[in-house]
């Protein structure tokens, strides 16, 4: 019937604007998401140089010298224990401390393990396990120090602040050296 098949035009005319609608919906997010990225890795390249501070549990510790341990508490903490880990996952040193503050705390590892040695250069793990009576403490490790490369890859951007990479996206706040 004649106005069935009208009917049926106009249908397959809307279905065929909306179809259109979308792909150019998706192109215009395609092109979105290809200005956020640009701007993404322009911001990164101008962090080089600054004082950053991200969310990482990794410490790079040097041949010879010591390192930050540097962690957030969210409540006061009756025992605190500091628990760094090789590259491998085996504890190397852990440190116990009573009477702990909320807010930021840094302890000062002198690279030592648990028998006085002298670890190597490299890249530590660090977990910070705090309570209060028996009710734990939440906590946050994180890194303070220059950022001084960018790094780009398939994963996304990277900075490297005093020898850590971290993603961009875990950078907390960033200052000027003199800050």
């Amino acid at each position: 019937k004649g106005t069935e098949f009208a009917t049926q035009l106009a249908q397959f005319n809307s279905v065929e604007q909306l179809i259109d609608v979308n792909s150019g919906l998706g192109k215009l997010q395609e092109s979105q998401d290809m200005m956020s990225a640009s701007l993404s890795n322009s911001m990164a390249a101008s962090l080089t140089g600054k004082n950053i501070r991200a969310i990482t549990d990794k410490v790079q510790l040097n041949a010879e010298g010591n390192t930050d341990i540097n962690f957030k508490l969210n409540n006061s903490a009756d025992e605190a224990e500091i628990i760094i880990r090789d590259a491998s996952g085996t504890e190397v040193r852990r440190e116990s401390f009573n009477g702990m503050a909320s807010g930021d705390n840094t302890w000062t590892w002198d690279g030592m393990n648990n028998s006085g040695e002298r670890l190597g250069s490299g890249e530590y793990q660090v977990e910070v396990v705090a309570k209060n009576e028996d009710e734990p403490v939440n906590s946050l490790v994180y890194i303070q120090g220059t950022a001084s490369k960018v790094r780009f890859t398939g994963e996304g951007v990277f900075l490297t602040v005093d020898g850590v990479q971290v993603p961009i996206g875990d950078v907390e706040e960033v200052g000027t050296n003199s800050e």
